[in-house]
């Protein structure tokens, strides 16, 4: 059984019986896409008469989908014309992920004036494996980085902003209270 040519098969615009017939010997074919199944053998597993395969072979035959090799006393070698199939176009895989040195972070830092948290960034993503919080692996560190500096800044701005020991004093309670209408 070849896959390749069971998904050739598939991508034919045939009539239903046409395309059962070259599913069938496709499902038949070695890798070098040969078969050699008997028409009765053809006509069993499609369901059709052995008269109806022969005329939907000969159909397949002239719409150059495959090509039959007589031979004494058996059955043809059907050969499956799939070389007639546009090859598919590949994207190059991408480079696998290579975690960057911590000079490269430190280098990478000082160019955004983040260089104190060159360090922090690389030990965290090197202790979890270059893994982040969701479990998903790091594909671009340079872009963890800048997440990393925006919520390492989102940090140090609400902490200056919190409450720092210090009560307000009772003129701003007034002022408070007269705004609630409570005075």
């Amino acid at each position: 059984m070849s896959l390749e040519a069971i998904t050739w098969a598939f991508r034919q615009q045939l009539t239903p019986s046409e395309k059962l017939v070259l599913l069938t010997l496709a499902d038949y074919a070695d890798d070098e896409n040969k078969c050699w199944p008997r028409q009765d053998t053809l006509a069993e597993r499609t369901g059709l008469t052995r008269q109806t395969v022969n005329v939907k072979l000969s159909s397949l035959e002239k719409a150059g989908l495959i090509r039959r090799e007589p031979r004494c006393h058996t059955s043809n070698i059907t050969h499956l014309n799939i070389i007639n199939e546009k090859p598919k176009k590949t994207k190059p895989r991408k480079a696998a992920f290579a975690p960057p040195s911590l000079d490269a972070v430190r280098e990478y830092a000082k160019s955004r004036n983040a260089e104190s948290l060159a360090v922090g960034f690389h030990e965290y993503f090197t202790a979890g494996n270059w893994v982040d919080s969701r479990g998903n692996k790091v594909r671009n560190w340079k872009q963890k980085f800048l997440t990393w500096e925006k919520y390492s800044n989102d940090r140090s701005q609400t902490s200056s902003s919190r409450n720092n020991g210090t009560f307000a004093g009772a003129s701003d309670y007034a002022t408070a209270a007269v705004k609630a209408g409570n005075a």
